[in-house]
């Protein structure tokens, strides 16, 4: 409590201009639908939960003021803070097309060609081929930047007349990426703990992953 009796979690609640919605919601992070991030439970009354409820209060703090890149930085980031863990998906968060088309640019091409090569190789018959490797997603979202995409392709590989290769097939992709502070929001907690001068032993959010996975057909004939 400040010298104006004042407890610290008012005063903190006070100055970073929080409010807290007294209740606890499941999020959606299935296909198709929207994030719906949680909010902390109501605060808390007895004196054991009070650290716990200042350290809630910290999250919120940093969730407000701190310069998100984008809306969709801040939903990760809030999640990261407030510990929910889990797996989102990149249609929850409405980035699957845009990842679709920078994993087109910068992988899939390349992954054709790969599969056409296999299939001249082979001739004819039924083939399978892969590929996985990192790339820098951050063009999309800077909270994503480097994820790992990976791709099977299953088809059939048939020679041609006059030298020609066809093959035809269909890929799954995956999209694969684990969010764990990348905008370094620990320290930003960190830093307004201290301006508060308040101490914890440790301070630090969930890693959660950031998945999702499409087909695409392929048909070669050159």
């Amino acid at each position: 409590m400040d010298h104006r009796g004042t407890t610290l979690e008012e005063a903190l609640r006070k100055s970073l201009g929080q409010e807290h919605a007294g209740r606890h919601r499941r999020h959606a992070m299935e296909q198709g639908r929207s994030v719906d991030l949680e909010v902390f439970p109501p605060r808390p009354t007895s004196h054991k939960q009070i650290s716990t409820h200042v350290w809630r209060v910290i999250i919120e703090g940093v969730i407000a003021a701190f310069p998100w890149p984008s809306s969709k930085d801040r939903i990760l980031g809030a999640r990261y803070l407030r510990g929910l863990g889990g797996t989102v998906t990149l249609r929850s968060l409405g980035l699957l097309e845009q990842i679709q088309r920078e994993a087109e640019r910068q992988a899939l091409g390349r992954f054709r060609n790969q599969i056409w090569h296999k299939a001249r190789q082979i001739g004819d018959g039924r083939f399978e081929d892969d590929f996985r490797r990192t790339y820098d997603f951050g063009s999309v979202l800077y909270s994503i930047r480097e994820a790992t995409l990976s791709g099977r392709f299953r088809g059939v590989a048939e020679q041609r007349p006059f030298g020609r290769q066809r093959v035809s097939g269909r890929a799954t992709i995956e999209f694969f990426d684990t969010y764990r502070d990348p905008l370094s929001l620990e320290q930003a907690a960190q830093e307004l703990m201290n301006d508060r001068n308040i101490s914890f032993s440790t301070f630090s959010g969930e890693p959660f992953d950031i998945v999702d996975q499409w087909t695409i057909d392929i048909d070669i004939d050159r």
